[in-house]
């Protein structure tokens, strides 16, 4: 069996039930939990919901079924804690004596637990959290001609490089890492996959098997993301939008990154 113990604002990772099908309990630990379980959202497949859509109730908190081959992820976005156990549908592999309680805080204890119960990791949203933060350098991307000619502003971040043009940006995800879970109130996007294979959420959809070439429209105030599962090679994706582009029409409702403009 392996836990976790969830604070506010934070996520386990995206994993891939490998083996037979797994019950995933999650108990809100405090009241707070309990009155924003609207707020705790879990990804099963290519959907992502509340957890009060997707589980069934019981006193100690929200049983879900994850069949075989299936992805899942809980993020917490409650001001209370939560827990979340996964244990086999007939019997737990481990016995309760044993069982790997996983701290979201420990990251490489989870990593060896999870791929010891079977389960493959798709996405870390904590992967380098620990680590130090290097700095990105546009040049590299420009000296690999990646980058036209023409773009007027350059924002560097340690897990994303945005290149701006008069009509559009094209944004540079790095390996094993994404963006924030957001939302804009006064624009509407579109992203077209110009290199690599991410991830996609928009709205209550999620998308895996994406290609170059895809697009996705976004519209006002629908919460989107773009996740590199790659271990080593960069995702491009070129936005373009409707409305008032502004850094600061940000809502970051899942911020593993801890990235604040």
């Amino acid at each position: 069996m392996v836990k976790w113990n969830l604070f506010p604002g934070r996520g386990t990772k995206l994993v891939k039930n490998t083996a037979n099908s797994n019950k995933l309990y999650i108990t809100p630990q405090d009241q707070q939990a309990w009155d924003e379980i609207q707020l705790i959202y879990v990804i099963l497949d290519d959907t992502i919901a509340p957890l009060n859509h997707m589980g069934i109730r019981s006193q100690e908190g929200y049983m879900i079924m994850i069949p075989p081959q299936a992805p899942f992820m809980v993020i917490n976005l409650s001001q209370g804690n939560i827990s979340v156990k996964i244990s086999d549908n007939i019997v737990d592999r481990i016995d309760d004596d044993n069982n790997t309680d996983v701290n979201s805080d420990s990251i490489s204890v989870g990593i060896s637990s999870i791929k010891e119960e079977g389960f493959e990791i798709i996405y870390d949203p904590y992967l380098l959290e620990n680590k130090p933060h290097e700095q990105l350098d546009p040049e590299y991307f420009i000296s690999q001609d990646l980058v036209p000619s023409g773009y007027i502003d350059v924002l560097i971040k340690w897990y994303s490089v945005k290149f701006t043009y008069p009509d559009y940006n094209l944004i540079f995800i790095r390996p094993g890492l994404g963006i924030s879970l957001q939302t804009h109130q006064f624009r509407e996007e579109h992203w077209k996959i110009c290199r690599g294979k991410p991830i996609i959420i928009t709205g209550s959809k999620v998308y895996y098997n994406t290609s170059h070439g895809d697009e996705f429209n976004i519209p006002f105030g629908v919460k989107h993301t773009i996740i590199n599962p790659s271990q080593s090679n960069w995702v491009i994706l070129e936005e373009t939008y409707k409305g008032t582009f502004d850094e600061e029409d940000i809502v970051r409702l899942f911020n593993p990154n801890n990235y604040s403009s």
